[in-house]
């Protein structure tokens, strides 16, 4: 995914198989996405923007701006196979109880 914009999105269910990912939430399904936008998105549970469950995410030259979740304001990792390799993203003004920026428990990832 490439040059995409998202802007206020919202993944409202509380206490269901649901509820991550104001943008996106993947399972099973590795996700490339650059030069993209997230904006305002919101999730009543995990990843306000990104909600990653298994596949590899490779992450670049994104921004992320004042996404809100209850875990992982902007990008939820959970999974102990998921490999992360972010470069060059902003990631300004998300709000969750618990990882503002990102969440990410239980797996192997990398910050360039």
């Amino acid at each position: 995914m490439t040059n995409s914009t998202f802007i206020g999105n919202v993944a409202p269910i509380v206490n269901a198989a649901g509820g991550g990912g104001g943008a996106i939430a993947t399972t099973t399904c590795p996700m490339n996405i650059s030069n993209s936008t997230f904006v305002n998105n919101s999730a009543a549970q995990v990843g306000g923007a990104i909600s990653i469950f298994q596949g590899n995410a490779i992450l670049t030259n994104n921004t992320f701006y004042s996404n809100t979740a209850h875990i992982g304001g902007s990008i939820d990792v959970t999974a102990p196979s998921v490999v992360m390799t972010m470069t060059n993203n902003t990631i300004v003004g998300n709000v969750a109880s618990v990882g503002s920026g990102i969440y990410a428990i239980k797996q192997k990832s990398l910050f360039d």
